[in-house]
């Protein structure tokens, strides 16, 4: 999977020698996870249809319509971002993200857009084998030069 999402952005694999067995570069972690969504489900407390039917329509600074279902495709895919604290998981607009320190404005923009693309390439990669990519999370990291 690293392989096929190298040419959105690069990654820590390096190789697979064997299928147990991963060589990567150290890389340091940015402390928010970035979940992208398609759909409106779920049932844990940090799920998108847990907090929209409690009436949440403003989630992770996403503002959600009124009338959607649980299960429903969303009209657009959406970054419900959350930061990795030690005890829990908590959810974060972008705009607090940067005002409260845990990423540069440049590194959201662009570790958001990526997420976003390798969101979309998901997807297509799903539906070309009848699935749906309905949210996943990714996680990124920064390698220091040598």
């Amino acid at each position: 999977w690293f392989k096929e999402t190298a040419h959105i952005v690069k990654n820590h694999f390096i190789a697979s020698p064997d299928a147990n067995v991963v060589i990567a570069r150290k890389a340091k972690v940015l402390p928010i996870e970035f979940v992208v969504r398609g759909y409106i489900t779920g049932s844990t407390s940090t799920s998108l249809w847990t907090h929209y039917k409690n009436g949440s329509r403003d989630y992770c600074g996403n503002i959600l319509p009124e009338s959607l279902k649980k299960n429903q495709k969303l009209p657009q895919n959406i970054l419900t971002p959350t930061t990795k604290e030690q005890d829990h998981d908590r959810p974060i607009s972008a705009e607090d993200i940067v005002k409260e320190g845990w990423l540069t404005q440049e590194q959201w923009d662009f570790a958001s857009q990526k997420a976003l693309e390798l969101f979309e390439f998901g997807q297509q990669k799903a539906l070309e084998h009848g699935l749906i990519l309905a949210d996943t999370k990714y996680e990124f990291g920064v390698v220091e030069k040598t």
